[in-house]
């Protein structure tokens, strides 16, 4: 598609109609370097793609200058092609907080790495909860910055749910349960299984299952149900929950046992078998 924009041969006068047409700062010393100038002027900016794209360039640019100033133009070299393509999302609130826990190669390193390994969508979508989460939290507790801790690893989808966590637990009266079955998480090859440890860990596991696990916490610590959860390879995989007196006489009476979005039907009869195998090895441990 061809946008409306009038060119010249002057690559001051291209970018300056790029700043007004797109309201991005064009003041950055970044971009009088020669491989810049070389690379825009190599761009076709009636094609809208082409035209989104310096556009975005510049602002995200621009974004991480503001947020760590001792940045140098290396990385905007480095990850050209993901400061090309992706929007990174912008908070003003959580500058400060980004600024302070990690550093601008964490920070590149952590959504490049998901993005070339999951695209721009899931990228986009695990960023911008992320960031939402923490500009909650940070208006929650603004008295006590203390409490918004980073998380155990630099890595984008470990980001989110410590953020999803700290969110649930300030929004949340937090209970603690008794995971008697399971007392610690048990790791059988590439799959891990463990019983929630309160219900703050058990909102996080619907919210990223997408299932109204939640919902089942009274169930709980009624000590009618005890509910299961599965990963595989770190991945949230089956949401088990079983009859409890069942369970305290050794024997496996499913309630139910869905996987992603409450889909039952994932689970034929050798994934059940699985889930049997898992629960047999971590009670008897």
């Amino acid at each position: 598609m061809k946008i409306q924009i009038t060119l010249s041969d002057n690559f001051q006068d291209n970018l300056n109609t790029v700043a007004k047409i797109s309201e991005v700062d064009v003041s950055s010393g970044f971009l009088q370097t020669p491989f810049f100038r070389k690379w825009f002027c190599s761009q076709d900016l009636a094609e809208l793609v082409n035209f989104y794209q310096v556009a975005n360039y510049i602002s995200n640019i621009n974004f991480l200058t503001s947020v760590w100033l001792d940045i140098t133009f290396d990385y905007f070299q480095n990850y050209q092609d993901l400061l090309v393509k992706f929007e990174l999302p912008k908070d003003p609130v959580c500058n400060d907080w980004l600024s302070s826990n990690m550093t601008h190669q964490t920070y590149l390193h952590m959504v490049n790495h998901f993005y070339e390994k999951e695209g721009f969508q899931r990228t986009n979508e695990i960023y911008k909860d992320t960031l939402n989460q923490l500009q909650k939290v940070m208006v929650r507790w603004g008295n006590t910055p203390e409490k918004i801790t980073k998380p155990a690893k630099w890595r984008l989808q470990d980001f989110h749910d410590h953020m999803s966590y700290l969110y649930i637990e300030s929004s949340s009266t937090n209970v603690e349960h008794n995971p008697e079955f399971i007392p610690f998480p048990v790791k059988v090859d590439k799959w891990k299984i463990y019983q929630p440890k309160d219900t703050v860990e058990l909102a996080l596991w619907g919210r990223r299952v997408r299932n109204c696990v939640a919902s089942y916490e009274n169930a709980i610590l009624q000590k009618r149900s005890a509910i299961v959860l599965i990963e595989e390879n770190d991945k949230p995989t089956y949401t088990a929950e079983l009859d409890y007196n069942s369970l305290k006489k050794g024997e496996f009476n499913f309630k139910q046992v869905v996987g992603l979005n409450n889909r039952s039907t994932d689970l034929d009869a050798d994934k059940k078998a699985v889930v049997e195998r898992l629960l047999s090895t971590a009670i008897q441990k």
